[in-house]
């Protein structure tokens, strides 16, 4: 089976399968791991399929090319794992980068029209935007978990320190992912505050809801 295939257009689009795409910073290292869930019928039919002709499928390349099936890119060895689970086959790739590093990696070069990866001083910003040409499946999840304080972002949705887009056929003309990070961790201090005003909040109406009921009680005994 060939190895170096075009991103579009040879290969058939995983209907019955979830992506998910997550990007971890933490300390000075760059994490990429692509989550993938293949519905195993869809298995069956890739088996139908002649490798090495334009209509070489890319269920046969995720889950027995050695090299790394989603991002053509030679230069890169992923951690390959492929776990079956009833009706589907799990299949999970990791690999880490310097922040230079990834710059370099095909899932940067080649899977949006326009992109710009940046750090100053003070800074890390990433910005990714226009034509997104690696939706292999109905939709794709991209994830960006980081240890350091957020400054700005367009996530579909947050979750702890996990920032979420989703991608699919609405969006993949004109997708839109902006994200900005501080170069400082998150303030330790600045958690610690903010569970204790918690904490004093809870307190504050707790003695509150007590003091009523005694003064309730003492005014019902001195009828």
């Amino acid at each position: 089976m060939k190895k170096n295939i075009l991103l579009l257009g040879l290969l058939i689009l995983l209907s019955g399968c979830t992506t998910k795409y997550n990007l971890t910073f933490s300390g000075d290292k760059i994490k990429e791991n692509i989550d993938i869930n293949i519905d195993n019928a869809e298995i069956k039919l890739g088996e139908s399929y002649v490798p090495g002709i334009e209509s070489d499928n890319r269920i046969n390349n995720i889950l027995k090319e050695d090299q790394y099936p989603l991002f053509n890119n030679e230069k890169v060895k992923y951690d390959k794992k492929v776990t079956r689970k009833g009706s589907y086959t799990n299949v999970k790739l990791s690999h880490s980068y310097t922040f230079d590093e990834y710059l370099s990696s095909n899932a940067y070069l080649t899977c949006f029209e326009n992109k710009k990866m940046s750090k100053n001083r003070n800074s890390y910003s990433l910005s990714l935007n226009g034509n997104f040409y690696c939706l292999y499946s109905d939709d794709i999840e991209i994830n960006i978990k980081t240890d350091r304080e957020v400054l700005k972002h367009n996530a579909d949705k947050v979750k702890g320190n996990t920032y979420t887009w989703i991608i699919n056929s609405e969006n993949v003309k004109d997708a839109n992912i902006y994200f900005q990070m501080s170069t400082r961790y998150k303030s330790t201090n600045t958690i610690l505050i903010v569970v204790a005003v918690v904490v004093g909040v809870v307190l504050l109406g707790g003695g509150f809801i007590i003091y009523s009921k005694l003064k309730n009680r003492d005014s019902i005994n001195e009828i």
